[in-house]
């Protein structure tokens, strides 16, 4: 019998701005003989799915042939993933799951988690495996630093790309270095 090497999912940590979207890149270790995968996905605060399709948008990838996959969503939000080999083939060490999501308003670091991770091999041997921390942050900046003004006196209104806007209408705009709401 070949000896086993305990099994892991690592969540590589991810910066994106507020209401974009980006992928999360699950990655597998000491997986050469595992050809099965269960775990629970729990987003973080303000994280959502990006694709609400039957595989929610999770692909697989850097496996052999005749992998299935599939998500279910579980009363409390999160969602149960289950990827297997239905010709027994192994899954391969690095790159596994990619998940896309899409960030909210909030900014900041927000954490979820994979968790009931297991690993089965083709001869049925199951692994309860550590649970895997998902790390995004959410950066809010504009990428405007300063409007500059020739006084403390209001000098003029700029959109939130930095461009002057003569007559402000209801919305956001830059003043003296500040975000302002005109309602």
């Amino acid at each position: 019998a070949t000896e086993v090497k305990y099994p892991a999912l690592a969540v590589e940590p991810v910066t994106v701005k507020s209401g974009e979207a980006t992928n999360l890149e699950v990655n597998i270790s000491n997986a050469s003989a595992m050809t099965a995968l269960q775990f629970c996905l729990s987003l973080p605060s303000g994280i959502t799915l990006t694709d609400d399709g039957e595989a929610c948008g999770i692909e697989y990838k850097n496996v052999i042939s005749g992998h299935k996959m599939s998500i279910q969503p579980l009363a409390s939000g999160d969602y149960l993933v289950v990827l297997y080999n239905i010709y027994r083939y192994p899954f391969k060490d690095g790159a596994l799951l990619t998940i896309p999501v899409t960030a909210g308003e909030n900014g900041g670091t927000v954490s979820g988690s994979l968790y009931n991770v297991r690993m089965s091999t083709a001869d049925a041997v199951s692994y309860q495996c550590e649970d895997a921390t998902v790390d995004i942050t959410i950066d809010v900046s504009t990428g405007i630093e300063e409007v500059k003004t020739e006084s403390g006196n209001v000098k003029g209104f700029y959109d939130l790309q930095g461009r002057k806007v003569e007559n402000p209408a209801n919305g956001i705009y830059i003043v003296n270095g500040k975000k302002v709401l005109i309602k």
